[in-house]
């Protein structure tokens, strides 16, 4: 049997998380529970005040399960990204092509997806007036 290392681990869950699927497999490799025990979980088989949880049921089905990963909306193209580092660190990132036509990173980071969203609608507003400044003085300054 091969066990996946520490750091497989980490990247195993980084990439469950933007799939959607972080909790389910977190659940199952935390408690070792099997697929079908953690599909057939209720709210009423966990104890809030001990954090206790009951497995006393099994799903057994040879159809899908009802599980739908959360799907993230689809950003339009100039709008950005977001990125959550961690738990209490978001990272906005914009890259557009500059005045030269090389593409270029900005950069910005908050507390919460919110302030995030907020601070990088504001930069790309700046970012893209510097650009239009800039390419408004390049033709002016090859124009006799």
């Amino acid at each position: 049997m091969k066990v996946l290392t520490p750091n497989e681990v980490i990247r195993f869950l980084t990439q469950a998380k933007e799939e959607g699927y972080n909790e389910l497999f977190l659940l199952e490799l935390g408690t070792g529970m099997r697929r079908g025990e953690i599909l057939a979980l209720k709210w009423s088989d966990l104890n809030f005040k001990t954090g206790e949880l009951r497995v006393e049921r099994v799903r057994i089905d040879t159809d899908q399960p009802e599980f739908e990963p959360y799907k993230p909306k689809v950003r339009k193209s100039g709008t950005g990204c977001v990125t959550m580092i961690n738990d209490h660190l978001f990272e906005g990132r914009y890259s557009p092509k500059n005045a030269y036509g090389k593409r270029e990173s900005h950069n910005i980071y908050a507390k919460t997806r919110e302030e995030c969203e907020k601070k990088l609608a504001a930069m790309i507003a700046q970012v893209k007036y510097d650009i239009k400044t800039e390419k408004n003085r390049l033709k002016a300054a090859e124009e006799p």
